[in-house]
């Protein structure tokens, strides 16, 4: 018993000391680790916040701006300025109002060293706006999808009849979600403007470029990369067909080579 008892002191007494050992231990090394110089802490918290209502409302009026962008194009290729210019304002108008009602994030920075101290608020837009999927139809994104296959058949190969193969990127209108990049959107709107309002209506192609730089840099599309690559290829198939039917060969072997690609 006096054995036992003996251990257990001396064990006792051992976990004190290591205790102890152990919390100088730690004080030295906290006591060793100075403090930081420098520290900073960012707050970002919505100022405003839309209802379910407004939000719908913000969408349709996005998807209003590029029908007034499809149309101000249309209208500069058949040479109706006034009318370019008239749509380009709508499409204005749209922004504005869309830019008074998004919702705004206030961030709060702070950054502090010694006895100095830094302090800054700002509000920040969001970059992207979500069209929601029942306001956006055919009359919509059809020519923002044209838009974007005008871009690559820029740099593509000729078929016999002169025209640039197609081929189905873009399965139709099968998408999960636009997207509408409202910063570009001012901008390629607002360089629009001051090219249509120039005398020269030589300039005016400068102004399409632009409204095409919308359509085709400023319109996000998501997909469900799991069901595409099926939907696309039969796409394809379809457009081989009608490409063989018109005797047009190269393009139907390019899209039968796009089909190939995505069935495997």
């Amino acid at each position: 018993m006096i054995r036992f008892t003996s251990v257990v002191l001396v064990l006792l007494f051992t976990s004190v000391c290591n205790a102890k050992d152990g919390a100088k231990a730690d004080a030295k090394d906290k006591s060793e680790t100075p403090p930081p110089r420098i520290n900073s802490k960012v707050d970002v918290g919505p100022a405003v916040k839309l209802t379910p209502a407004e939000s719908r409302e913000v969408s349709f009026a996005a998807g209003r701006i590029l029908k007034h962008v499809a149309q101000a194009r249309r209208a500069i290729a058949l040479k109706q300025h006034d009318q370019a210019e008239t749509d380009v304002d709508q499409a204005l108008k749209l922004a504005g109002i869309i830019e008074s009602v998004i919702p705004k994030y206030k961030l709060k920075t702070k950054i502090k060293s010694g006895k100095l101290t830094y302090t800054d608020e700002e509000f920040i837009t969001p970059e992207y706006i979500t069209l929601f999927d029942e306001l956006v139809r055919q009359d919509i994104i059809a020519p923002v999808l044209q838009a974007k296959n005008e871009g690559k058949q820029k740099s593509g190969k000729k078929s016999k009849s002169g025209n640039v193969p197609l081929e189905v990127r873009e399965a139709d209108l099968d998408y999960t979600t636009v997207k509408l990049d409202f910063n570009l959107t001012r901008q390629a709107l607002d360089v629009a403007k001051s090219e249509l309002a120039k005398k020269d209506h030589s300039e005016h192609e400068k102004a399409d470029a632009a409204l095409q730089t919308l359509q085709t840099s400023g319109v996000i599309f998501e997909y469900v990369e799991v069901d595409l690559p099926l939907e696309q290829a039969d796409d394809n198939l379809r457009l081989a067909e009608i490409e063989m039917t018109a005797g047009n060969h190269e393009a139907a072997k390019s899209a039968l080579y796009r089909a190939s690609d995505e069935l495997k």
